[in-house]
């Protein structure tokens, strides 16, 4: 029972942050995610959504300038996705928030 309250309270104060930062949990779990660039389809994968439901995260995350895209240096059809500064910014709020 002490470990399922930990658990929820874990979940409670994450979905509290995500909402602060007006964040859906899926647009958090992608910022949480991309410590290093990942295709779009790995990020459709993460959040368990189609390749155009992750567009449509990606977009909104981007139209808040948290992500960015970019072309891969490896492959220039292939296109990355990698958080920027601001965004990095958000998850080191939302991490020292929940860690309080």
């Amino acid at each position: 029972m002490i470990q399922y309250n930990t658990i929820g309270e874990g979940l409670v104060g994450l979905l509290k942050e995500a909402v602060r930062h007006d964040l859906k949990i899926r647009e958090l779990m992608i910022l949480a995610h991309l410590d290093d660039p990942c295709s779009a389809s790995n990020v459709a994968r993460l959040c368990g959504v189609t390749s155009a439901g992750a567009t449509c995260l990606i977009d909104r995350l981007e139209g808040e300038r948290l992500v960015r895209r970019k072309h891969s240096t490896a492959d220039r059809r292939c296109v990355l996705v990698e958080r920027t500064e601001q965004g990095d910014e958000t998850i080191e709020r939302i991490t020292y928030e929940l860690s309080r």
